[in-house]
């Protein structure tokens, strides 16, 4: 529950502030664009960070790395409550980003020190399930402290959750990294080594690919989907709510089929079966925007089964990453999440650049990462024969 709680502050703190975004323009009496920046910057903060915390939660141990981060999230945090300017709320932003996802990067490192590879599978199932849960719980907490209480409290309260997020781990975590890492971490003359070695193993790239690609399609939905809502299907805000919780509800029931019946599945056929299903569900959402009969439903209700699958397959794969990233498990984590951030990015820009073509655009985006995703798990790295490996 203390990793659930570490990993669900990024979230939490990221789908709660949404809201805020329209009053804290109002208030400073700013354009859009630079309101935006609250969003835009923060989530770039994040996937550098992503990148340090893998290799400092080696070199320093999970413990203090994930400890410094969730107190950089408080101060974040009450450096946005406070703030006298749309520039300081930026900052504060930036801060509360990169300390909240600290719990993103080391809490799976953490499942895998304590748990070891074959009940990691079912355990990182229930931790992940906690960003399913923070964004179906975020926007509507943060709609009601905002709607009575103003946005500045409501960095006051997710510093507070931050708090006790850290009080909690100051009481519950132990350090976990292995003794033999002290050695490996020592090993390295500069801080980017363990990343570079790490992209020059394939069977880690096979695995951050894939795991990236299926978390792609449920980003490519997101980034297109409030336009087809609204402009195509002409829905209310509220509408595109109710119709887009079948995402998040479809992941969550995944993640916890994961949790369950994980560990009873060989890695390899189940990654390579969910791929498969997403690109059979994804083709077959292509098809349907092109029909006469579509509507918001035959939009929505694909991305409920996509998600699911994407619940069940991103353990395991999460899973596999770290066990090919060897002894280098936190920065094997630590490039994946910058991988993750950095490729939802790409896939979420070009939905918007495509968006003239209304759902065949956000449909045509899935599809392409579920099928570079199926490439990618069924590429096999080539063996040589023996007599010519020396």
């Amino acid at each position: 529950m203390t990793l659930v709680l570490a990993t669900a502050l990024g979230p939490l703190a990221m789908s709660s502030f949404i809201p805020a975004i329209p009053f804290i323009q109002d208030d400073f009496a700013v354009s859009t664009t630079t309101a935006q920046l609250t969003l835009t910057l923060s989530m770039l903060a994040m996937a550098v960070a992503s990148l340090g915390y893998g290799g400092l939660a080696d070199r320093y141990g999970r413990r203090p790395v994930l400890l410094g981060g969730v107190a950089v999230a408080v101060g974040g945090s009450l450096i946005c409550a406070a703030a006298p300017s749309v520039w300081i709320v930026i900052l504060g932003r930036i801060l509360q980003s990169v300390g909240a996802s600290s719990g993103l990067v080391i809490a799976r490192v953490i499942v895998r020190d304590v748990y070891g590879d074959e009940r990691s599978v079912s355990v990182l199932a229930h931790v992940t399930a906690a960003m399913a849960i923070a964004p179906l719980a975020g926007p509507i907490l943060g709609g009601y402290v905002i709607d009575y209480f103003g946005w500045r409290v409501l960095f006051v309260a997710v510093a507070l959750f931050a708090v006790a997020v850290m009080g909690l781990l100051a009481l519950r975590l132990p350090e976990t990294r292995p003794a033999s890492l002290n050695a490996a971490s020592a090993d390295h003359d500069y801080a980017a080594a363990p990343y570079v070695a790490l992209l020059a193993h394939f069977p880690y790239v096979r695995y951050a690919v894939y795991g990236a690609m299926m978390q792609g399609v449920f980003v490519a939905f997101i980034g297109g989907a409030p336009y087809v809502a609204t402009e195509v299907f002409e829905m209310s805000a509220a509408a595109y709510g109710w119709h887009f919780m079948v995402a998040p509800i479809g992941y969550l029931i995944g993640s916890l089929i994961a949790g369950r019946v994980g560990n009873r599945f060989s890695r390899e056929p189940l990654l390579t079966a969910g791929a498969w299903l997403a690109v059979i569900v994804s083709v077959t959402t292509l098809w349907m925007t092109v029909q006469p009969w579509f509507g918001p439903w035959s939009f929505f209700m694909p991305m409920c089964v996509l998600s699911c699958v994407i619940g069940v397959v991103f353990p395991s794969a999460q899973v596999g990453l770290l066990i090919t990233g060897g002894e280098q498990s936190g920065a094997a984590s630590g490039l994946f999440s910058f991988v993750q951030l950095a490729a939802g990015a790409v896939l979420a820009q070009i939905v918007g650049a495509l968006l003239d073509l209304g759902p065949l655009a956000v449909s045509s985006v899935m599809t392409a990462a579920a099928v570079t995703a199926l490439v990618a798990m069924t590429v096999r790295p080539r063996v040589l024969p023996q007599h010519t490996r020396s």
